[in-house]
């Protein structure tokens, strides 16, 4: 699936944080099964900021992954 058509999709999908590890911000949204994740590399999370027990629109997240219940759906190509 490519960025804008998984966006389009799922994009107004509300995701709360989840965790942190190596350079990678998670998020999900339990009832639906989404996954998603920002960052991947230290010059990506030094923009940005993440407030604990918020709600975020995929959209405003600008994901690089996300899966649905354990498929993968988006993967930003490298």
């Amino acid at each position: 699936m490519l960025y804008n058509e998984f966006i389009e999709k799922y994009g107004e999908i509300k995701v709360k944080f989840n965790s942190y590890y190596k350079y990678s911000f998670s998020f999900s949204n339990e009832s639906t099964g989404l996954y998603v994740s920002v960052g991947g590399n230290s010059e990506d999370i030094y923009k940005f900021d993440v407030s604990a027990g918020k709600e975020y629109t995929v959209k405003e997240l600008e994901p690089n992954f996300a899966s649905l219940n354990n498929e993968i759906i988006y993967n930003e190509p490298w």
